[in-house]
């Protein structure tokens, strides 16, 4: 058993109340919050970790979301990408159709 998980013999540095996860299936513990704060009060739901914590105005709830979630560049970087395949398949079809009516034309020619 580790030090600072033996309610006997806390460390000090492990007053603030962290909130700590353990994956049952894998046992591996993952840490969510390590910073000087005090959280506490953790509710486990099917996608999201809610918590309480301490802040300068007050006691705050905090929502942990176990799914990554965009952020607004990711999102724009993701629509500017999806406009710029766009007009590439647009050109290639535009160039592609350019050189079939060069083919045939070159071939009526002869």
């Amino acid at each position: 058993m580790k030090d600072h998980l033996n309610p006997t013999s806390p460390i000090k540095e492990y007053y603030d109340g962290e909130i700590l996860y353990m994956y049952l299936s894998d046992n591996f513990t993952q840490v969510l919050t390590a910073d000087e704060v005090d959280q506490w009060g953790p509710i486990v739901l099917e996608d999201h970790l809610i918590y309480l914590e301490e802040s300068d105005d007050g006691v705050v709830i905090k929502v942990h979301s176990w799914t990554p979630e965009l952020k607004s560049y990711s999102n724009i970087v993701l629509q500017i990408a999806s406009i710029i395949g766009i007009v590439i398949v647009f050109i290639y079809i535009n160039q592609k159709q350019l050189e079939a009516k060069s083919k045939i034309s070159f071939v009526e020619e002869e």
